[in-house]
C-alpha cells in the first residue's frame, strides 16, 4: 500500500486548522491601581496609632497611669523591702507584699534613674520622684481631658 500523499496532505491540514481553532485567546483584564493613601488625620490612621502604641496598663502597679510604661528591669523599694523586677512576671511578687497585709499603708519607692517608655515609644530617663510625679499629672490631667 503506498500512502496516499495528497490524503496525508489533507488530513494534516484539516488537523493544523482544528488545533488552530480550538486554541483559546487569553482576555486580560487590566486592572487599575487601588491602592489609597492614608492621612495623617484619618481615621484609619487613628486606629492604626491606638493598636500600635505602648500599652502603659500592664504595670499600673508600679505607676498607676497608662499613659507610659516603666522600662524593666527596674528596682524598687516596696514597703521596706528592695527588689528588683526584671518581667512583668515579677510585678506578682511587688502584688503579694502588698496584699501582705490589708491594713497597711502600700509604700512604693524607685531607686532613680528610672527610664519611661511614652505611648509612642519614646524613652525618658527620670532622674528623681519629682520628675516621675510631673509626668503622671500631665498624664491624668490628659486622661481627664479625653474622658
Amino acid at each position: 500500500m503506498k500512502p496516499n500523499f495528497k490524503l496525508t496532505l489533507i488530513l494534516l491540514s484539516l488537523f493544523a486548522l482544528i488545533s488552530f481553532q480550538s486554541c483559546q485567546n487569553e482576555v486580560l483584564e487590566e486592572t487599575q491601581n487601588q491602592e489609597e493613601t492614608i492621612n495623617a488625620g484619618s481615621e484609619v490612621a487613628s486606629l492604626m496609632r491606638s493598636t500600635a502604641a505602648n500599652s502603659g496598663t500592664m504595670d499600673n502597679i508600679l505607676d498607676g497611669t497608662d499613659c507610659f510604661s516603666i522600662n524593666l528591669p527596674v528596682t524598687i523599694i516596696a514597703n521596706g523591702i528592695t527588689i528588683t523586677i526584671d518581667s512583668l512576671e515579677d510585678l506578682e511578687v511587688l502584688e503579694e507584699i502588698f496584699d501582705e497585709f490589708q491594713d497597711d499603708d502600700d509604700i512604693l519607692e524607685f531607686l532613680f534613674p528610672i527610664t519611661i517608655v511614652l505611648n509612642d515609644y519614646t524613652e525618658i530617663t527620670i532622674e528623681n520622684e519629682d520628675e516621675l510625679e510631673a509626668f503622671i499629672e500631665e498624664c491624668t490631667e490628659v486622661e481627664d481631658d479625653v474622658i
